[in-house]
């Protein structure tokens, strides 16, 4: 296969495999924002209050920061997960159908 034929599905084994890296990271980014929601109600639970007054503060500091759920950044522009994952989605495919409406016009 060569010409325009090959470049397109050279082109579409690159969008997909770029697809695929960003729906990985999108899910290791929900499972690290789960994993940090598990740790939270870990320390919540545990008999906190019947410990030293100085395990106590460790222990309120612990809950204290795992009460914001870390999470995959792209810089400072964006956080990985399912919400990114969809918006990226719903964008492609309305470039898409307008594009296949300018090529079906001609």
């Amino acid at each position: 296969m060569t010409g325009p034929d090959a470049d397109l599905v050279q082109f579409f084994i690159y969008v997909f495999a770029v697809y695929l890296i960003m729906t990985i990271f999108c899910f290791i980014s929900e499972q690290l924002m789960s994993e940090c929601d598990k740790v939270s109600e870990a320390f919540w639970n545990c008999e906190w209050y019947r410990m030293p007054p100085k395990t106590v503060v460790n222990v309120m500091f612990c809950i204290q920061r795992s009460q914001r759920p870390l999470t995959l950044k792209i810089g400072k522009f964006a956080h990985f997960g399912n919400n990114m994952l969809t918006v990226v989605t719903k964008t492609a495919m309305g470039y898409l159908s307008v594009l296949r409406n300018f090529l079906v016009i001609e």
